[in-house]
């Protein structure tokens, strides 16, 4: 079912005082988790004393794919119901931008081209433009459709680089491999990574030069030099061996810290792999991303709902230079 956009002002007193919107666009009774930031010893907590976890959407089915716009408004998924929203965070306003989205799941911000789309269900990569015109961008590799398009970023160039697990495994999927594959400009698919097991979350630091990769399934995360797209993906984290999942969505600080959602926690590890701190979630997350005016915002897809957490840290502004 699709959001029925609140009145403004109601919409504003929810998302101001805490108060969640759901998917129904009905106000729910304010009164954010208690916030549980375990830091390790030696650093100082990245989130501000005072602060709060406050869930400002609720009644989805599973969100996902949580991105910025040039505005610092957020996008995210409804995997299920084939939705796409977009958040204010300036008004608390949520709208539906598309419907019958092939299952969209990961997104993200291109520059030139608009919403980048990755198609779970239709295998392919898709954009928005700012008028709302659609395109297929990729569908195939080898002449076969792509599996499961999971996680989706933006290089400086406005390549495009994707990850494509199969979630159907066992089962033969459509392209052999589990793997990572990047757009050129102007150019066609090309694979770059296949040797992980399930790559899933995407994020590129800062300066460019390094992809971060989610390995769902080995519960860890890698690293792959961009100087070099075919060479070897370097471990950089992992998360508890026996606990359950593993990492999915990650996003980076303008500082180049990693952000990693999973097993119940946001974990966030120093540029060396170091881990410095992990906030707890109510419910596993999915994904997160920095957005807001300041982009100090750190919002968080988890099951039914999205969360926002201030913190002091920054995320990397999307400028015309970086997409």
């Amino acid at each position: 079912m699709l959001q029925v956009p609140l009145p403004l002002p109601l919409l504003m007193l929810a998302f101001l005082s805490g108060a969640a919107v759901t998917a129904g666009g009905c106000q729910q009774p304010p009164g954010p988790p208690p916030l549980q930031a375990e830091q390790q010893e030696g650093w100082p907590s990245l989130v501000p004393d005072g602060a709060e976890l406050v869930r400002v959407a609720e009644g989805y089915d599973y969100t996902q794919g949580p991105v910025k716009d040039q505005q610092g408004r957020l996008y995210f998924t409804d995997i299920p119901t084939n939705t796409i929203y977009r958040l204010d965070p300036t008004i608390g306003r949520i709208d539906p931008i598309r419907s019958s989205s092939g299952g969209a799941n990961g997104l993200a911000w291109h520059r030139e081209i608009g919403l980048v789309i990755c198609e779970q269900e239709r295998g392919r990569i898709s954009r928005l433009d700012r008028e709302g015109q659609y395109e297929v961008l990729a569908a195939r590799y080898n002449q076969r459709r792509f599996n499961s398009p999971n996680d989706v970023v933006i290089d400086a160039d406005g390549g495009i680089y994707f990850s494509d697990p199969d979630f159907a495994r066992p089962q033969p999927g459509p392209q052999p491999v589990e793997a990572v594959y990047y757009i050129p400009p102007n150019g066609e698919p090309e694979r770059i990574v296949d040797q992980l097991e399930r790559p899933t979350g995407l994020a590129l630091s800062p300066d460019g030069a390094t992809l971060y990769i989610s390995d769902t399934t080995a519960r860890t995360v890698h690293a792959l030099d961009l100087n070099d797209r075919r060479g070897a993906v370097e471990h950089f984290a992992s998360l508890d061996p026996d606990a359950d999942g593993g990492p999915a969505g990650l996003t980076v600080d303008s500082e180049g810290r990693l952000y990693v959602a999973g097993q119940d926690h946001i974990w966030i590890f120093e540029r060396d792999g170091e881990l410095r701190e992990r906030i707890a979630i109510p419910k596993p997350p999915s994904n997160c991303a920095f957005a807001g005016p300041e982009n100090r915002d750190l919002f968080i897809t988890a099951r039914d709902s999205v969360y926002r957490i201030r913190m002091r840290s920054e995320g990397v502004r999307v400028t015309p230079e970086n997409g």
